[in-house]
Parts: C-alpha cells; structure tokens; sequence
C-alpha cells in the first residue's frame, strides 16, 4: 500500500516510453522545383536536321528524330539535381510506325474499294485502343529514366478497357454527362499504374472535382456565347444603316473567329485545370508535387507561338517548343519529404530485375 500511495502522485509514463518507441518528428519537407535548361537556338540545329533527314528518307528517320527530340527535351528537364534520360531504341519507335503506316494505308485503300469495310475497320481500331494506350504507356515508362533509375507502368489491360472503351461507351445513353467521370478514371488509370523505384504513384482525386471544372468551363463557355451573340448582334444592326458591307459573309467569319476563340480559351481552362489537378493529387511515396499552370498564360503562349510560327513559315517551331517547355517547368515542383538519396539508394535494386523486361512489340509511339 505504502508503494502504491507512493506512485498515486507521480505522473504515468508515456505510453512511447512503456512500449519503448519514441515518437518520430515529421519529416521536414524540401521543395525542389523543375527546371529546362535548353534553348531555341541550339535545339534548332537539332530540329533542322531532323526535319531534313525526315524528308530525305521519306518518313523513316522519324523515328531517329523522335529519339534525338525526346533526348534533348529530356536531358534539360532537371529536378534535384539531377536530368531525365529518354533510352528508347529507334527500331522499337520505327516498327510501331510501321503498324501505324500499314494500318493506315488499309484504312485508305478500303475507302476507295469498300466503304463499309472501311467502317469496320475504324470500329475495330476503336475497340482495341485500350490495348494500345496500354501499351504506350508501358514503352513510355520502360524507356523514361531519372537518376539512372526507369519507371514502370503496370496498369491492367482490364481496367484499361475499362476506362478507355466501357465508360466512353456510355458516352451516348448519358448524353456526355459521364465525360468528366472518364476523364477522372483515366487520370487514375495514368497515375496509380505507374512505379518508379518499386513504390507505385498515388492518385487521391475525386470525380466531384473533374465535375467542377467541367461544369465551371460549361458556364464560361455559355456566358461567352451570349456575351458574343449580344455583341455581335448590336455591331451588325449598327453597321447595317451605315454601310453595305457583304454582312452575311463577315458574319459568318466573324461568328466563327468568337466561337473558335470562345472554344480555344475555355480549352486551355480545362487543361490547365486538369494537369493542376491531376498533378497536385499524385503522390509517391511520401512525395508529392504542384502544379501551378495558368490558363491565361497557356492562352498567352498558345496564341503568341501560333503567331510566330506562321510569320515565320514554320522556322520558329524549336523556339515555341522550347517556350511551352520551360513554362511548364517553371511551374512545377517536387515536394519531397524525406532524403531522396536514400529513396534512390533503397530503389536502385529494382532496377536489374527490371532491365530484364523487354518492350512489346506492339508498343506504338502515342502522344499521351
């Protein structure tokens, strides 16, 4: 009794302290932010020879081009020190052209011959797309590197055809309302399906937050139309007692200048929208990132490049490239908690086992 009225009045250990664990103090998180480091100028001499060896081999240099292009956009997009590699072999890239050709060349033979034909194939392309998706993205992540170390993209063909077919499928019965759900699942499909250095990527974003930046682009969309329908019907009413100007024909063009425009900014909305969103819900491991793109200043540097490239007859392509590539860049970083050395370390064993996988040989070249 004397022990226990002795311990009565002095405080409980800690329950760390009992179990013998101590608590760990949060991780202090490191930003680190992306960076390209090429410029217009020497990616021009790039440029410039592949589009003249292109045409010299009637297409087949494409895919040495692609190489040669990926390589540098690559190998001057930094983070942490460190730059990314592109390790893909142009034979793999050539013969997935190929495939590409002949299937087309079919598509355009079967037009002249049998139509319907023709629509059979275009619905069979359709139902094995999945499948390519798939498989582009494999041979995208099998030959994308960071720090010598490859990602990995094990995303199901079953969900594939899920996300890419099932749900675009429905597209019709629900009269385009399930569209921001697809684009949601695929987003998922994307990011949860990739691995880098055995830890695979996670993607905690929601379908209420894809239906908010549709639904947001929907009013813009609508409140442009009726602000433009409003304008354009006063200026005409007005010109039409002052001049006799052809008004039908610059109604038409002028019409469809406010509806290109109208639908090339509430695009650039949703993309920026998007990539912030899909980016900012991503996370591996314990890192994560931001993304901060604007869509002002997509539509600034869309419209600016457009611009460029066409008083310039095409010369300035390196330079527009090489712009929207810093951009986005610049707006994005690594939010790492944690010692990345000692994630690369911990991963670095992953990467013998992969190097024994070998790319399908149906693997296309897609721009994803």
């Amino acid at each position: 009794m004397a022990e226990l009225e002795g311990d009565a009045g002095a405080p409980p250990p800690s329950s760390s302290a009992s179990d013998g664990v101590a608590l760990e103090a949060p991780r202090r998180v490191v930003e680190h932010p992306f960076e390209f480091r090429g410029n217009a100028s020497e990616y021009f001499r790039i440029w410039i020879v592949n589009l003249a060896l292109t045409l010299v081999t009637i297409g087949v240099f494409s895919a040495w081009a692609k190489v040669r292009r990926e390589r540098y956009f690559y190998g001057n997009t930094w983070v942490a020190g460190a730059p990314f590699e592109y390790l893909a072999n142009p034979i793999n890239i050539l013969k997935g052209r190929i495939v590409a050709v002949v299937a087309f060349g079919l598509y355009a033979l079967l037009g002249h011959v049998e139509p319907f034909a023709q629509l059979v194939l275009i619905a069979v392309v359709l139902v094995v797309s999945p499948l390519i998706i798939a498989n582009a993205l494999r041979f995208r992540a099998r030959y994308s590197a960071w720090n010598t170390l490859t990602f990995r993209f094990l995303g199901s063909l079953k969900n594939a055809f899920k996300v890419y077919l099932g749900l675009i499928v429905l597209m019709v019965p629900t009269f385009g309302l399930i569209f921001p759900y697809a684009r949601f699942r695929q987003r998922g499909y994307v990011v949860s399906g990739h691995r880098f250095g055995g830890v695979t990527f996670e993607f905690s974003s929601s379908a209420r937050e894809f239906y908010r930046i549709y639904v947001k682009a929907g009013f813009v969309s609508f409140g442009c139309g009726v602000l433009a329908a409003v304008a354009l019907t006063a200026t005409f009413a007005a010109l039409a007692q002052t001049t006799k100007l052809p008004f039908r024909s610059l109604n038409f063009f002028i019409s469809a200048a406010v509806t290109y425009g109208t639908a090339f900014f509430v695009w650039s909305y949703v993309a920026a929208r998007v990539t912030n969103l899909s980016y900012n819900s991503s996370k591996l491991g314990e890192h994560r990132f931001r993304s901060t793109v604007r869509a002002r200043d997509l539509v600034a540097i869309y419209l600016t490049n457009a611009v460029a490239i066409v008083l310039s007859v095409g010369m300035l392509v390196p330079w527009a490239q090489v712009r929207l590539a810093r951009y986005r860049a610049a707006h994005f970083v690594l939010c790492a908690q944690g010692d990345l050395a000692a994630f690369v370390a911990e991963a670095s064993a992953d990467r013998s086992a992969f190097g024994e996988e070998t790319a399908n040989i149906f693997d296309m070249d897609l721009s994803l």
